[in-house]
């Protein structure tokens, strides 16, 4: 595989397509997997606070969770997805004015 190429490019910088929920792809990206684009329900609890928000994006690797709630990174997180009921816990790597950005453990 030549530098030049587009895979040489997403392999150097561990890119990935995020998959819409309608099948298509959509803008490349930094993490190790396909992050799929959800609007799905969820429960999280950071520092024993419970909050109610919704994913935005989802992957095995972490999720983006939208919140206007105020958090630092390196924070611990446990949240429940709302279907399938999946239980997951990780830290806070990502701060954005409409979410955060979490990596599963």
């Amino acid at each position: 595989m030549s530098p030049g190429t587009s895979e040489a490019k997403e392999e150097k910088g561990r890119k990935c397509l995020i998959a819409r929920e309608d099948g298509n792809m959509s803008t490349k990206d930094k993490r190790g997997c396909v992050r799929i684009s959800i609007s799905r329900g969820a429960d999280f609890v950071v520092k024993g606070r419970a909050y109610r928000s919704s994913i935005e994006n989802y992957c095995n690797s972490g999720a983006f969770i939208k919140t206007k709630e105020r958090f630092s990174e390196g924070q611990d997180i446990s949240m429940t997805m709302e279907t399938p009921g999946e239980k997951r816990t990780g830290r806070i790597t990502r701060i954005a004015h409409h979410g955060i950005g979490v990596e599963f453990n």
